[in-house]
């Protein structure tokens, strides 16, 4: 299920799926699954989806994933962001 969600959302038509829904959804594929995730992804997964909730009340129009993107691709995060979430992935 996680494979063919990643799949889909790398499509045009999943790129029109927002990405706070695509964390929801696989929040929930963990929650039906039972799997065991690390409580502080957890806690940042959930704080995002908080957080990003009240800023597309207070300004729907700001696209705070495309900011994230342009900084990540900036200051090359990305490659150290891909080493960090490898180190907590369970082997």
């Amino acid at each position: 299920e996680v494979e063919e969600a990643f799949t889909f959302w790398g499509t045009p038509e999943g790129d029109l799926v927002h990405p706070a829904d695509c964390m929801e959804q696989l929040l929930e594929k963990v929650r039906r699954h039972r799997v065991n995730i690390d409580g502080n992804v957890c806690t940042v997964m959930v704080t995002t989806l908080v957080l990003e909730g009240w800023q597309r009340k207070l300004d729907p129009g700001y696209d705070v994933m495309q900011t994230l993107q342009t900084l990540l691709l900036r200051a090359d995060w990305a490659k150290d962001l891909s080493y960090t979430i490898d180190g907590l992935m369970a082997p």
